[in-house]
């Protein structure tokens, strides 16, 4: 976990925790449109020969693979910061949930 250190004062030090993200958003979209152009374009050539059921599941695998990307994107929003002071240490745990 990378972790920021700032030196507010001599009396008081401050850390912000926060996941590994290897990627932006930009960069998962681009991943997600380059694998689903691959697999879909894979999926047309067999719905062409006949195999037309191979077209549903890629459709499905997409839309997983779309779910998870975004699933792990929420989870790297979280942001822990410790305070600690001469007297006290506090903790805040921060969750910036797209859905609330």
């Amino acid at each position: 976990m990378p972790m920021w250190h700032s030196d507010v004062s001599t009396s008081s030090e401050k850390f912000v925790i926060r996941p590994n993200r290897s990627t932006t958003g930009k960069g998962i979209a681009l991943l997600l449109l380059g694998v689903g152009t691959i697999t879909i374009g894979v999926a047309v050539r067999f719905w062409l020969i006949g195999a037309w059921m191979v077209m549903p599941f890629a459709i499905l695998e997409m839309l997983a693979l779309g779910y998870a990307f975004v699933a792990v994107e929420r989870k790297t929003r979280f942001c822990e910061t410790i305070e600690l002071d001469e007297e006290t240490v506090s903790v805040v745990q921060k969750n910036w949930n797209a859905t609330k």
